[in-house]
């Protein structure tokens, strides 16, 4: 039997599938109604206006937030318009929780339950994390279109490993491009995308995929995103200079670092971590310090998870592997999750090293 084409699932099996589109609906109603109907003003957004039209507009191409220039410059529409910016930032969010679960039916020829798609739609629309960018109104219209076309890079790049054509590679970076736009750390939920590829070939298509074979398909789809970060860049860089902002640091977007080098760096950013750690402890203002405390909180919890999730793995890898687990032992995978908590902390403070060493505060502009 020929296996559909991903609009025709996505027509047929999720638009007209009444309990996921009003589960939909009824989630992003108890999320987003509220700012929806009752808009304010940020501290943040105050300025909007500013990084648009005032003194600071190159910023925005600076960093690179191309999206973000061209929807200014064509319709005007992430400029701060009560109740018109926040509603349609809802519901392209909800649209691209649409398009996913249209995605996973498609790669799983329908396997998956009515019961797994909604709950997934839910919990993706109520993700805290997800919906940062949602309370910065310049960033909601944009970011939540780059929400939209993540799962379109994943359609196209997952036909690419499979079919191995050049013209979907050709789709999989033209998907990747505005999805990277806004945001460079879409790259990221690409990747999550990714995993979650692998997972449901494996545990819900039966696929029997050796380690190398992984490696293998992992790297195509890494290709697709080298290449649309190389292209994407390469655009920014000659926008920045046909409009003379190449090379043109503002304040804001500032580190004087580069000259302690990058151990310097570090250690001058650990220093600096630690007194402000001590600062807020001694601070007499009880908002300060439940922001530590929740902050330091947060940090335990995610180190937790780690641990957990390695935990989770010696009992999902049974699942892997018919009549027993994949030979990784119970110790080496709690060690690996608690491992990959320290590292993945310490990874993001690695990162904000390279940026200041390098007198810039996004990857966009290094």
């Amino acid at each position: 039997m020929k296996k559909r084409s991903y609009w025709t699932v996505l027509n047929d099996d999720i638009l007209t599938n009444k309990k996921l589109v009003l589960c939909v609906l009824f989630t992003a109603i108890l999320c987003f109604g509220f700012p929806v109907t009752n808009f304010s003003i940020g501290v943040d957004d105050s300025a909007g206006n500013y990084y648009l039209y005032g003194s600071a507009q190159g910023t925005m191409i600076q960093q690179g937030r191309l999206l973000h220039v061209l929807l200014s410059r064509l319709t005007g529409a992430i400029e701060f318009l009560p109740f018109f910016t926040d509603f349609c930032g809802a519901v392209l969010f909800s649209a691209s929780a649409l398009l996913y679960c249209g995605f996973f039916l498609y790669m799983t020829d329908g396997k998956l339950s009515n019961a797994s798609l909604i709950s997934f739609a839910c919990l993706y629309i109520s993700n805290s994390i997800l919906v940062e960018k949602f309370i910065y109104h310049l960033d909601v219209i944009p970011t939540m279109l780059s929400y939209c076309f993540s799962p379109m890079a994943l359609v196209y790049g997952y036909r690419f490993v499979k079919e191995k054509k050049a013209s979907l590679f050709v789709k999989t970076v033209a998907a990747l491009i505005p999805a990277l736009a806004s945001y460079e750390s879409f790259a990221t939920l690409y990747f999550c995308g990714v995993f979650a590829i692998f997972l449901l070939e494996i545990l819900v298509n039966g696929e029997k995929k050796s380690f190398a074979s992984i490696i293998l398909e992992g790297l195509r789809y890494a290709a697709a995103l080298i290449a649309a970060m190389a292209v994407y860049y390469s655009l920014v860089h000659l926008v920045q200079v046909l409009t003379h902002q190449d090379g043109i640091f503002i304040r804001y977007n500032y580190w004087a670092e580069s000259d302690r080098g990058l151990v310097g760096t570090f250690l001058h950013l650990t220093e600096k971590f630690v007194g402000m750690l001590r600062d807020f402890a001694s601070a007499g203002y009880l908002p300060v310090r439940l922001f530590l405390a929740f902050s330091l909180l947060g940090a335990a919890f995610s180190l937790l998870g780690s641990i957990l999730a390695g935990l989770g793995l010696y009992y999902v890898q049974a699942l892997w592997a018919k009549g027993g687990n994949l030979g990784m032992g119970f110790f080496p995978l709690l060690s690996l999750g608690f491992i990959c908590g320290i590292a993945g902390q310490f990874g993001d403070l690695f990162a904000s090293c390279l940026k200041r060493g390098a007198d810039m505060k996004d990857f966009s502009e290094t």
